[in-house]
């Protein structure tokens, strides 16, 4: 009988989910048989804003009594449990109570594999800082209604033990586990060192040595604003800047960009709006491929990063490609935050920081060089361990169910 990985996601799953957890290779590898548990229409049915097409594999779950009865009907079969799901409601605490009382084994994934934002903006914590925290909060009290109701959440979670865990870290200076998995208690519980997804996906890749004489440059899209994002929708947040002049302002700095370096800058989708068209972007050359980021990387000139410090940065940084993070007048005005978060970032990996709104050829120039230093600090932090081998995260999870 094959071995059963129940995967637990709680967003819509959609093959991009799919592709950077290298199930197919697991399955190829292994003999494993992987059945995703898609949870988005029980923990977020009013979410739409993910517009890539579901995983068409996946089993969607309407309710939690219809997902109780799918797992109870496993229990005849070898099965573990990968377990991504967040504490952020008391659906979750149901859920990880059923999940404690089939007694199989669960794995879980500890880390995001790119600097908390969080962590970020707390660096070098001043009065200005503290007042941007305080401000964001006051304006929007569903912030401070969501932080409070976690602290709840996290007391009655510590009360659940679990019979086996098994947590997936990545990095080498991670001291402690993130607080939510910190708090899983168990009968028998052990640490395993992997790879971030992207990291190894990287490992797992097989480069072309086609050297292109135009390298692009890569801009790392966000679904914001045209589409909305997490933080928008969860706390009900306003959309504060224009989106026409966010767009008109990118597209005019795109234009700068290959006029000066005498190539096309490329606009990789975000995941979640894989194969969804941008009105505003319809004069770029939009790269939906799942795996667009990881095959644009050995030939890109330098890559672009706005709004959001995203994880996709791990495969640049794995290449020793110069980055550079994006703000602009309208960040500075309704997002300070951001634009604070983005120069800690910046800072952290020694790479540059530009005004789309007032830069010359040479402030990208003077910032070309990476700092293989920062990087490998970035990379052994955040993305795998020096003690770690080169293999994949597919073979040291099959190894091991």
């Amino acid at each position: 009988m094959k071995k059963i990985l129940i995967h637990l996601f709680p967003y819509k799953f959609i093959s991009h989910d799919y592709k950077i957890r290298e199930f197919a290779e697991l399955e190829k590898k292994f003999k494993r048989k992987v059945i995703v548990h898609d949870l988005s229409k029980i923990f977020y049915p009013k979410l739409n804003y993910i517009k890539a097409k579901n995983f068409r594999k996946s089993i969607k779950f309407k309710s939690i009594n219809q997902w109780v009865k799918t797992l109870s009907r496993l229990k005849k079969h070898d099965v573990v449990i990968l377990n991504e799901l967040v504490l952020d409601s008391f659906k979750s605490l149901i859920i990880h109570y059923y999940l404690k009382k089939s007694n199989f084994p669960i794995f879980l994934n500890s880390n995001p594999g790119v600097v908390d934002e969080s962590s970020l903006f707390s660096a070098d914590l001043n009065f200005e800082k503290i007042k941007i925290k305080f401000m964001r909060i006051f304006k929007n009290p569903n912030l401070f209604i969501f932080y409070l109701k976690k602290k709840i959440l996290m007391f009655l979670f510590s009360l659940i033990k679990f019979s086996k865990i098994t947590i997936f870290l990545v990095g080498n200076k991670n001291k402690s586990l993130p607080l939510f998995h910190s708090s899983y208690r168990a009968h028998n519980k052990k640490i395993v060192k992997v790879h971030f997804r992207d990291y190894s996906n990287f490992l797992n890749y097989k480069k072309n040595n086609i050297v292109k004489k135009n390298k692009p440059i890569v801009f790392l899209d966000s679904t914001f604003p045209y589409f909305m994002d997490d933080e928008t929708l969860l706390f009900k947040q306003k959309r504060e800047l224009d989106v026409v002049k966010w767009y008109k302002e990118h597209n005019e700095f795109f234009d700068k960009l290959e006029n000066f370096f005498s190539t096309k800058v490329i606009v990789v989708s975000h995941p979640k709006t894989k194969g969804v068209k941008n009105p505003f972007l319809k004069k770029r050359f939009i790269d939906h491929r799942i795996d667009a980021t990881l095959k644009l990387t050995s030939s890109s000139l330098f890559f672009l990063c706005g709004m959001y410090v995203s994880t996709a940065i791990s495969f640049p940084i794995s290449a020793y490609k110069p980055i550079f993070f994006l703000y602009s007048d309208q960040m500075k005005l309704h997002y300070e935050r951001q634009v604070i978060v983005e120069k800690e970032a910046a800072k952290l990996i020694g790479s540059g920081l530009l005004d789309i709104n007032n830069f010359t050829k040479n402030d990208i120039l003077k910032n070309m060089k990476v700092n293989k230093k920062l990087y490998d600090n970035y990379k052994y932090r955040f993305l795998t361990s020096k003690k770690l081998s080169k293999k994949p995260n597919h073979i040291i999870l099959g190894e091991l169910i």
